[in-house]
C-alpha cells in the first residue's frame, strides 16, 4: 500500500499547486522517477497502482497542451517516458487505451517541423538537438513497454494503422514514420517468437510497405527503412538468417548511403534478394497488393524501388506461388489500364512475364480469358511472354495446339456474299492473335525453322476455317450492336492472315511477300474471292525459298479430302503450285496427290475444280515422264473444261502450257475436239478467255508434223474474221495475243509463194495495221475467192459489237472483201 499513498499524495499536491510550467515539468518528472522505481521492483508485477487510470489522464493533457511548432522544454519527452513506465503498471490497459497511449505520443512528436528548423528558431540548437533526440527515444521507450507486454501480430496491426497516415510527402514526417517503424519492429523482434513451422502473417504486407522507402530520397528515411527490413527478416526467419546473409544486409545497407539511383537500386534490390529467401508464399497476395500501391506513389524513386522488389520476389520466390497464382494475376490486369507512366507499365508486364516463367499454362489461360478483339494492354502481355526466345518457343507450340482444336460445324462455302451470319471459333482466334503478337517480338531464326511446318499448318488452316466468318459475339454487347450498327470489331480472317504473315516473314526477305505489288498474296489469301489464288502464289513462293519441307506436305496433304469445303480449297489451290517443287516429283509422293487432284477436278465447288485444273497442268509440266499412264485422262479432262463456262479460262489456260509438252499419242482424237472448242471463244465477251482462246490457237497452229494438219486448216479459215479484227481488239493483250494467233495460222490459210509472201509482210512490212489487214484479205480473196461470202457473212456478225473499235474494224473489212469483188467484177 505504500507506493500508492505516495503516489496518492503527490498527486493531491499537484491538484492544490498551481498550473506554472516548471511546477508541470518537475510534476512530470516525478511521476516518471515514483513509476519507474515501481517497475524495478521484482514483484513490480504484484502490485496495482489505483490512480493509474487519473495519473495517465493528466500526463495525457500535457502532452496535448505540448505546442507542435516548438521543442522548448523536456515536459513532453518527460511525460512521454513516464507514460512507458505507468503502462506496465497494473491495471493492464485495454487495446483501446493502449491505442489512445501511443496515438497521443505521436500526434505530439510527429506534426513537429524538422530538426533543421527547430534548431533555427531556437535560441539553443544543441538543447533543441537534445530534446527531440529524447522525445523520440520517450516514443521508442514507450512502444517496447507497451510490446513487451502483449506482442502480439494485433498489436502490430495498430501500431502501424497508426504510424501511416504520416507516410507523407514531408520528409520529416516520413522519417519519424519510419524511425517509429524500426522502433516497433526492434521491440516485436526482441520480445516476438514464432510458433516452429509457422510463418509471419504480416511480413509480406509489411515488407511491400517498407521496403520501397529504402530508396528515398532522403538518407535518414533509407537507413530507417533498411533497419525495419532487418528486423522483419529477423522476426520471420528467426535463427535461419546465416552469417552470409546478414554481412550481404549490412554490406547493402552500407550502400544506401549513396546519392547516385543506380547504386541505390542496386543495393536495395541485394536486400531483397536475400529477403525473397526466406519469402513465405502464401503471403504473396498481400505482398502483391500492398507492392502495387507504392508503384503509383508520388514518390518517383519508390516506385521504382517497389516495380524492383516486386521483380525480385517473383522471379525468386515465384515457382512456390502456383496456389496464389490466379489472383495475383487478376491483381496485375486490373492495374494495368490505371497506370499511365510506361517504365511503370513495364513493370507490371514484366512482372506477368516472371509469373509465366513458373506458372505459363495459368498465365496462358488466363490470358485467353480477355475478350476479343484484342485490346493493347492483352497484345503487350503477351509480347511479354515472347522476349524470352526458349520460353516463346514453348508458347508458339502450346498456341499452336489452341489453334488446332476441333471447332465448331460450319456452314458451306460460298465464296461471295451470303446472308447466314457464321462467327470465328473464339478460342482458336485468341490463339491466333497471340501467336502474332509472340512472333513480332521473336527474332531468333533457329526455333521458328524447328517449328514453322507445324506453324504454317496450323495458321494456313486456320485463315481457311475463317474465311467469311465474324468475331465471335458476346451477349453483353447486344446492345452496343444495336445502338452502332457501324461498329467495326475486326475480321477474323484479316488477324488469321497477320499471323501467318508474320511467320513466313520471319525466315524470308521475298520482296514479292510485301505489302505492295501487282498481286497481294496477303490480300488475295484473305479475301474468300480469291483465297485460292493467295493460297497458291504462297506455295510457290515457298518452295521458290526452300521453305516446302516433307512435313509441310504430310500436314497439308490430308485437307484434301477434309470434310470442310473450306480446306478442300485451301489444300487444292495450295498443291496446285506446290507440285512444281521438285521434292514432290518424287514418284511416291506424285503418286499420292495426283489422284486427289484428279478427283478435285471435278469438284462441285468451283474455286477447287479451278485450282484442280491448275494442279494438273503443273503435273505435266514438271513431270510429264512420270504420268505417262495418266497423261490422255489429264488432257481429257482439260477437254471437258472447255464445255464448262466456269472454268474454261483455267481449261484454256492448262492445255496452252501443257501442249507443247505433249506428244501425238497423248492428245490423239481430243485435238480435234480442243481445237474445234477453242476458236468458239476467240470472240468471248470475257477479255482473259479471249486472250486464252488465241494463245491456245496459236500454239496449236504451231505444233510441227501432225495428222490433223487439213482438220486445223479449216478451223484457221474460219477463224479468218476474229483472227483479223481482234488484232485491233480494246484490250491489249488480246490484240498482241492475236497478231502472235495470225501469224501461226498463216501456214494454213496460204500455200506455196503465197504463205512466204504473206509472212514475210506481215512480219516486215511498214504499212499500218488497217492497211496490212486489207493487204493480207486481198491477197487471201485473191488466192480463195470461195471465202469471199464466207468472210462477208462472219464480218457481219462484228457490226453489233459492244466495243465501237471492233465495229468499225468489221466495216473496213467488209469494205475491203466488196471492193476487191468490184474490182474483180469489172475486170
Amino acid at each position: 500500500m505504500f507506493p500508492n499513498i505516495i503516489v496518492w499524495g503527490f498527486f493531491a499536491c499537484f491538484l492544490l499547486a498551481t498550473q506554472d510550467s516548471n511546477l508541470k515539468l518537475a510534476f512530470v518528472e516525478s511521476a516518471k522517477d515514483i513509476c519507474q522505481a515501481i517497475c524495478e521492483t521484482q514483484d513490480f508485477q504484484n502490485f496495482t497502482l489505483t490512480c493509474k487510470k487519473e495519473l495517465l489522464d493528466i500526463l495525457l493533457d500535457f502532452i496535448k497542451e505540448e505546442p507542435l511548432d516548438a521543442l522548448n522544454t523536456a515536459l513532453r519527452p518527460q511525460a512521454i517516458t513516464a507514460l512507458a513506465f505507468l503502462s506496465k503498471l497494473k491495471p493492464c490497459l485495454a487495446m483501446e487505451d493502449i491505442r489512445n497511449l501511443l496515438d497521443q505520443s505521436i500526434k505530439s512528436l510527429f506534426p513537429l517541423p524538422s530538426l533543421e528548423q527547430l534548431e533555427e528558431t531556437a535560441g539553443d540548437a544543441l538543447k533543441t538537438e537534445s530534446l527531440y533526440s529524447c522525445s523520440m527515444d520517450a516514443l521508442r521507450k514507450l512502444v517496447t513497454s507497451i510490446v513487451e507486454d502483449c506482442p502480439t501480430p494485433e498489436l502490430m496491426v495498430e501500431m502501424f494503422q497508426l504510424i501511416d497516415p504520416w507516410f507523407t510527402v514531408s520528409d520529416c514526417s516520413r522519417e519519424r514514420a519510419l524511425q517509429a517503424s524500426s522502433q516497433t519492429l526492434a521491440a516485436f523482434q526482441e520480445n516476438f517468437q514464432l510458433p516452429d513451422g509457422e510463418n509471419f502473417q504480416q511480413f509480406g504486407s509489411l515488407v511491400a510497405f517498407l521496403a520501397p522507402y529504402t530508396c528515398d530520397g532522403s538518407f535518414r528515411c533509407r537507413q530507417w527503412a533498411a533497419q525495419c527490413i532487418s528486423c522483419l527478416l529477423h522476426i520471420q526467419a528467426q535463427t535461419k538468417v546465416t552469417a552470409e546473409e546478414e554481412e550481404e544486409m549490412l554490406s547493402a545497407c552500407c550502400d544506401l548511403k549513396a546519392e547516385v539511383p543506380s547504386a541505390l537500386f542496386e543495393a536495395s534490390c541485394r536486400m531483397a534478394k536475400v529477403v525473397s529467401v526466406h519469402f513465405p508464399p502464401d503471403q504473396a497476395l498481400d505482398f502483391i497488393e500492398v507492392i502495387l500501391e507504392d508503384l503509383v506513389s508520388g514518390n518517383e524513386m519508390c516506385a521504382i524501388s517497389a516495380g524492383r522488389w516486386l521483380l525480385t520476389i517473383l522471379w525468386d520466390s515465384g515457382s512456390a506461388m502456383g496456389a496464389q497464382v490466379s489472383e495475383i494475376l487478376d491483381i496485375f490486369y486490373s492495374r494495368l489500364p490505371t497506370i499511365k507512366q510506361e517504365d511503370l507499365r513495364q513493370v507490371l508486364v514484366e512482372a506477368v512475364a516472371a509469373v509465366s516463367h513458373f506458372h505459363l499454362d495459368t498465365v496462358i489461360e488466363s490470358l485467353f480469358c480477355r475478350r476479343l478483339p484484342m485490346d493493347s494492354e492483352t497484345g503487350e502481355l503477351w509480347r511479354s511472354l515472347g522476349k524470352d526466345p526458349s520460353q516463346a518457343l514453348l508458347i508458339l507450340c502450346k498456341l499452336a495446339a489452341r489453334v488446332a482444336e476441333p471447332s465448331s460445324l460450319e456452314a458451306p462455302f460460298s465464296s461471295g456474299s451470303n446472308d447466314s451470319v457464321e462467327f470465328a471459333d473464339e478460342g482458336p482466334l485468341k490463339a491466333t492473335c497471340a501467336i502474332y503478337e509472340v512472333l513480332s517480338v521473336l527474332h531468333t531464326e533457329e526455333g521458328i525453322q524447328e517449328l514453322f511446318p507445324e506453324l504454317f499448318c496450323t495458321l494456313l488452316k486456320q485463315v481457311s476455317k475463317t474465311l467469311e466468318k465474324r468475331m465471335p459475339f458476346y451477349e453483353g454487347r447486344r446492345r452496343l450492336f444495336l445502338r452502332e450498327q457501324h461498329l467495326s470489331e475486326g475480321n477474323p480472317c484479316r488477324l488469321s492472315v497477320a499471323s501467318l504473315k508474320a511467320l513466313v516473314l520471319k525466315l524470308t526477305t521475298d520482296p514479292s511477300l510485301a505489302e505492295f505489288g501487282e498481286v497481294n498474296i496477303w490480300t488475295s489469301l484473305g479475301d474468300p474471292r480469291t483465297h485460292q489464288e493467295g493460297a497458291s502464289l504462297l506455295a510457290r513462293h515457298l518452295f521458290q525459298n526452300r521453305l516446302l519441307d516433307q512435313k509441310i506436305i504430310e500436314k497439308a496433304l490430308p485437307w484434301m479430302t477434309s470434310e470442310s469445303e473450306k480446306l478442300q480449297l485451301t489444300g487444292t489451290a495450295f498443291f496446285s503450285e506446290a507440285i512444281r517443287d521438285p521434292m514432290l516429283g518424287e514418284r511416291v509422293r506424285l503418286k499420292s496427290i495426283l489422284p486427289l487432284l484428279m478427283k478435285r477436278a471435278g469438284d462441285h465447288h468451283l474455286g477447287t475444280r479451278q485450282m484442280a485444273i491448275k494442279g494438273l497442268a503443273n503435273v505435266l509440266l514438271v513431270a510429264a515422264d512420270k504420268v505417262k499412264q495418266q497423261k490422255r485422262t489429264i488432257v481429257a479432262i482439260f477437254l471437258g473444261t472447255l464445255y464448262d463456262a466456269n472454268v474454261v479460262l483455267e481449261g484454256l489456260r492448262a492445255l496452252a502450257l501443257v501442249f507443247p509438252h505433249l506428244k501425238r499419242q497423248d492428245v490423239g482424237f481430243m485435238f480435234k475436239d480442243i481445237s474445234t472448242k477453242t476458236t468458239t471463244y476467240l470472240s468471248d465477251f470475257d477479255a482473259e478467255i479471249r486472250e486464252a482462246s488465241f494463245h491456245l490457237f496459236g500454239i496449236l497452229a504451231d505444233l510441227p508434223k501432225f495428222r490433223y494438219r487439213t482438220f486445223f486448216a479449216e478451223q484457221a479459215r474460219k477463224s479468218l474474221v476474229p483472227l483479223l479484227i481482234h488484232q485491233w481488239d480494246p484490250n491489249p493483250k488480246v490484240s498482241e495475243a492475236c497478231r502472235a494467233a495470225f501469224l501461226h495460222s498463216v501456214p494454213f490459210l496460204a500455200k506455196g509463194k503465197l504463205r512466204v509472201h504473206l509472212e514475210e509482210l506481215y512480219t516486215t512490212s511498214s504499212l499500218g495495221l488497217p492497211n496490212l489487214r486489207m493487204h493480207i484479205c486481198k491477197q487471201l480473196v485473191n488466192s480463195h475467192p470461195a471465202m469471199r461470202r464466207e468472210l462477208l457473212k462472219k464480218t457481219k456478225a462484228y457490226f453489233q459489237s459492244r466495243w465501237e473499235e471492233i465495229q468499225i474494224r468489221a466495216l473496213e473489212l467488209s469494205d475491203g472483201v466488196y471492193r476487191r469483188v468490184l474490182i474483180r467484177f469489172t475486170v
